[in-house]
């Protein structure tokens, strides 16, 4: 799969979501560029779309940062945003 994931253009293949989409995004990802995930934040099309960093994460939020996780996901669901 690492071949397929070398070619994948997301900007290209998925421009545009019909459904709210939120990025989760650590500061510290070594595994997907924060700028270049910012950068297709920033160019795709959703109805709601929300990107939210991690400033003390990498590419496991949910672990390095369990409790802020746990928070924001819960303000989203609660939010409506859905």
């Amino acid at each position: 799969m690492h071949d397929e994931l070398q070619t994948l253009d997301l900007f290209e293949s998925v421009p545009s979501l019909d459904v709210p989409t939120f990025f989760f995004t650590g500061r510290h990802d070594h595994h997907v560029d924060a700028g270049v995930a910012a950068d297709y934040f920033q160019a795709l099309d959703a109805p709601t779309k929300r990107i939210v960093w991690f400033e003390e994460s990498a590419h496991n939020i949910p672990f390095e940062q369990p409790d802020l996780f746990h928070t924001l996901v819960l303000e989203l669901l609660d939010s409506g945003a859905f």
